[in-house]
């Protein structure tokens, strides 16, 4: 997953952000969360799916921007990758926190007329 670095004793940065995720949808533990967005993104800002994660944490946290940034940085680093679609997904969602419906609306276009979704989302031709 990822192809995040992994240091004796550290879980690899995947991991370490899937833990803040199931933290703070458990518990609400957003210290947690903003503890473990800022140690993936210092190890693993090259992982489209690290990013991806962040990107999801912070509109979860009511952070759009920084979600928006996370989320532009992750289609960067994957042109036809499965995760491309949820990246413009995520985008979409922190774009109507933001308070900016035409981009929310821009991102979404985006998201099923990238490559990927007539593979996973066949039903977004009709």
């Amino acid at each position: 997953m990822g192809g995040s670095r992994v240091k004796a004793g550290q879980p690899n940065a995947d991991i370490t952000i899937c833990l803040g995720l199931a933290a703070y949808r458990l518990k609400r533990d957003a210290p947690s969360l903003r503890h473990a967005i800022n140690d993936v993104l210092r190890r693993a800002s090259f992982s489209a799916e690290v990013v991806c994660y962040c990107g999801f944490g912070y509109t979860w946290r009511g952070n759009p921007e920084p979600a928006l940034d996370c989320f532009r940085s992750g289609e960067k680093l994957m042109a036809f990758n499965p995760y491309a679609m949820p990246m413009h997904n995520g985008a979409s969602i922190a774009s109507v926190m933001a308070g900016n419906d035409d981009a929310a609306i821009a991102f979404a276009k985006q998201g099923l007329r990238h490559p990927m979704a007539t593979w996973l989302c066949p039903q977004a031709l009709l």
